[in-house]
């Protein structure tokens, strides 16, 4: 929005004397477009190794003729963290920001990030989130237990075990064999890990 006077009249008396000073000038909010500003990453895992963070990119472009000051004073945190660093952007420049979530409670999160424009107003981008825990569960308590009996060499044990998402989200998941677990079957098979010449 454009703000606009025209010959505003300024009195000033200084001593006996009275000066009119007639003053013009326009004023407007410079064009600068933010991709969004309100971000939601919605529900996500708590972070923790293994689990990517939750990300997204916020662009902010130039549409003016003239160069604009941009700012960004927001402190990371430890559930959000957005690259940033003041910037001139030159006519039709843009500029992205990285924004990472990794939530570290089962809560709700709401973070207002302001921007500085030319110094001299701000403007509000509002980034939410929530926190939430992976559930996985076996259908049957007996299968945290299995036994594939005795196989013979060249033989093959199949048993089926059924896990169950319990999540509000889709969760990834990779079964492995622990260390421990393969050293045994190792020993127990007389296999060596050492390495002989031949």
């Amino acid at each position: 929005r454009e703000v606009s006077f025209n010959e505003l009249p300024i009195y000033l008396n200084i001593g006996p004397q009275r000066y009119t000073v007639s003053l013009s000038g326009r004023a407007k909010k410079p064009r600068l477009h933010f991709s969004f500003q309100r971000w939601s990453f919605g529900p996500c895992f708590l972070s923790r190794e293994g689990v990517p963070s939750a990300s997204h990119e916020l662009t902010v472009v130039n549409n003016e003729v003239t160069n604009i000051e941009l700012d960004c004073n927001f402190q990371s945190q430890p559930h959000l963290t957005i690259e940033h660093q003041a910037t001139v952007l030159a006519p039709g420049e843009s500029i992205q920001y990285p924004i990472k979530f990794f939530p570290q409670e089962i809560r709700k999160y709401r973070d207002e990030v302001l921007f500085e424009v030319n110094g001299s107003y701000k403007v509000p981008v509002i980034i939410a989130g929530e926190g939430v825990p992976i559930r996985l569960a076996l259908l049957k308590e007996s299968d945290k237990l299995v036994n594939l009996g005795e196989i013979r060499s060249g033989q093959q044990s199949v048993r089926i075990i059924q896990l169950a998402n319990l999540s509000r989200i889709a969760a990834r998941f990779k079964l492995t064999v622990p260390e421990a677990v393969i050293s045994r079957i190792k020993k127990l098979h007389g296999i060596s890990d050492d390495k002989k010449d031949a």
